[in-house]
This record gives structure tokens, sequence and C-alpha cells, in this order.
């Protein structure tokens, strides 16, 4: 790795890490000097030196009433790191505790049929009840063949199912397997995309005509989804 590359990765920008080279190569010079060495143009070579003063990189001496830069020692610049580590070190137990307070949600999408089977396979690991919205058989008819060994499963594991289901399934077997509860949201309704819900992970089913499925992980994007359900539910007739 260059020698550029090594300073910009401790803080200092590619313009700072050429000026700082400079003096080191050149020690105590004018700033004509480093222009002549770097290339970079007067005027930003003062800003850039400014930069390097306050981070304690460079430094400056009058003499016969004209300013000359020094680089500082690159044991200063290690000594600074040591402490801005340290520093860092001592703060890391709150900086971890306050990591721990933030819920990381994760956002996965799924396309097609293979996509589908696999978060099938989500729904059996997960062991837990699923609530789904806005069911119209889509599901069965994308997957007709591995459904039924969806469902088997399903009830052998004891996965229970709440269904809101559009009203124009009403005669639909579907509705009919083990384990399931449902109702039918009134006619005339539904719902612009199904849903599953279940554990901590929401799943949705894009209206589009190729099959996407957006998985979201999050126990509290999970738990405003099972409310908006439970409220369907409770206002939905059986």
């Amino acid at each position: 790795m260059k020698k550029e590359e090594i300073l910009q990765k401790i803080g200092l920008t590619q313009n700072e890490a050429k000026i700082y080279l400079a003096l080191l190569k050149l020690g105590s010079s004018l700033v004509s000097d480093i222009v002549k060495e770097t290339k970079i143009t007067r005027t930003h070579i003062y800003d850039r030196l400014n930069k390097l003063l306050e981070k304690g990189a460079v430094s400056y001496m009058i003499q016969g009433g004209k300013k000359y830069f020094n680089a500082a020692s690159p044991g200063k610049i290690l000594n600074e790191l040591d402490e801005r580590r340290n520093a860092f070190k001592n703060m890391l137990p709150e900086l971890l505790s306050l990591h721990k307070k933030q819920e990381d949600i994760q956002i996965e999408v799924y396309k097609g049929k293979e996509g589908l089977k696999t978060i099938l396979q989500y729904c059996l690991k997960e062991k837990k009840s699923i609530f789904i919205l806005g069911f119209r058989g889509a599901v069965a008819r994308q997957v007709q063949f591995f459904y039924p060994h969806f469902q088997k499963q399903r009830i052998k594991l004891g996965i229970e199912r709440k269904i809101l289901a559009d009203y124009d399934m009403k005669d639909s077997p579907l509705l009919q397997e083990k384990l399931t509860t449902y109702r039918l949201i009134p006619k005339g309704y539904h719902s612009p995309s199904g849903m599953w819900i279940y554990g901590n992970k929401t799943i949705i089913f894009l209206p589009t005509e190729e099959l996407y499925m957006i998985l979201i992980k999050s126990k509290e994007v999970t738990k405003l989804y099972r409310n908006y359900f439970d409220i369907l539910w409770n206002v939905t007739k059986s």
C-alpha cells in the first residue's frame, strides 16, 4: 500500500497526505517549495496547511519575516492515534450499550416460485402461528405441487393459521384445512397485496405480474402489522 493511501486511512485527505510527505522529504519549507514539490495550487496549499495545523501534523516558524512549515514527527502522529484509540476503547462499553438498544431491521427480496418455496420453508422452521391478510389462494396456485407438502408439514408441526380472506374466497376448500380459522373481508373490499405475519417476520407479496416477496425481519415492524391485522379481525364478521 502506498504511503499516501496509508495516511488517508488515518484521516488525511489525498492532498494533505502529499503535503505531509513533501515536508518530511524537504524539511523546513516555504509554501513556494511545497507547491513546486507537490504540484498543488498555492491557494489549495494554504487551505490544506491550515487543516494539517489543526490536526497537529505540521507546525511553522517565522524566520526573516517568512513562514516556514515543518512536518510533525511520524512518532507524534502515532502517539495521537494511540490516544484516539484509547479514548474510543474507554467509550466502547457505552457505545455497545447504545447499539444493543437499536433493533437491526433486515429486509430481503425474493422472486419467483423458488423464492416462495424458501419463504414457506422459513415458516415451517419458525413454528409460529401465521396471520394472513388478503388471502386469495395465490400461494397455492404458484407452487401447486409443493403446497400440499407445506400444508402437511404445517399441520404436523401444529402451526395454526388465522386468515383474513377476500370475500370471493368464501367457498374455497383452502380455508377448510386443519388448524385454520378465518374471517371474510366484506364484499367489495380487498387487500391490494397479500401479507403473512409470523414470529418477528412480515412477508409482503407485491401485486406485480412477476412474483416478488419482501421479507422484513423486525420485532417492531411485525408488531405494528400484527396490531393492524388484529384491528381488522375484530371488526370483521366471522
